[in-house]
């Protein structure tokens, strides 16, 4: 893209020097000319001023002389008239010339303009494929964080939800006979609930979840509540 800034800078200099150098042909051909006359004018006044001297001297010499013996004029008429047409030949070649390459100037001129007409296009359309690819790649994170935000919202809630159900839970069994209660953890012991069994003893009193384990009848059952307590950190445990 800078190649063809540079490019089209150099052809605007180049036209704008061709304008001047016409110009100048042509304000020097016209002195060329204006000296011609002068060179002319200057030529035919030496010639009058010669003739009337001759003139004179004839007059004097033989007195009125005839109209037959002056200068004629007409070949001098031809000589301007043929240095005129050889000048304006001259300055139609030099215009002639000017103009044929200030055409080729301006297309190339047009023919870059061109050029750059479509490499801009091509560049926007690059540049808006990059723009709604952003887009997406914005849109994409947006739903993410929308998403990770929902999924801990969630999460924050069940856990939430599963703290309040424990407690509840863990309020009965301290109300119940160890015998009942200890038939409920081994039922969840049986099932693969381990877990359950083992948050619900730790958020009941201490006293009361001791007696409940002396009363689970399956000694693997307790060994497994035991081993699975012992896993969790003794902050999580009850009063």
């Amino acid at each position: 893209m800078k190649n063809i800034l540079v490019v089209a800078l150099a052809s605007i200099v180049l036209f704008g020097v061709a304008a001047g150098l016409t110009v100048w042909l042509q304000m020097n051909g016209t002195k060329t000319a204006d000296s011609g006359h002068g060179d002319d004018k200057k030529k035919k006044s030496t010639d009058d001023h010669g003739e009337k001297k001759d003139g004179d001297k004839g007059h004097a010499d033989k007195g009125h002389a005839d109209d037959s013996h002056k200068p004629e004029t007409k070949p001098t008429a031809a000589k301007d008239a043929s240095r005129e047409a050889d000048l304006a030949e001259y300055r139609r070649l030099q215009v002639t010339v000017a103009a044929a390459d200030l055409s080729g100037q301006m297309q190339d001129y047009d023919k870059l303009l061109k050029r750059v007409s479509v490499e801009m296009k091509v560049l926007a359309a690059e540049q808006q494929q990059i723009d709604e690819k952003l887009a997406e790649v914005k849109q994409v994170e947006a739903s993410t964080a929308k998403s990770a935000a929902d999924i801990k919202k969630k999460q924050a809630d069940a856990e939430a939800a599963e703290e309040d159900n424990l407690l509840r839970i863990a309020g009965l069994f301290d109300l119940m006979q160890p015998e009942e209660a200890a038939a409920q953890v081994q039922a969840w012991a049986d099932s693969g609930q381990t877990d359950t069994a083992v948050k619900v003893l730790l958020k009941m009193k201490q006293a009361k979840a001791t007696k409940v384990m002396s009363a689970v009848a399956d000694k693997s059952a307790k060994e497994a509540i035991y081993a699975r307590m012992k896993s969790i950190p003794a902050k999580s445990s009850g009063p």
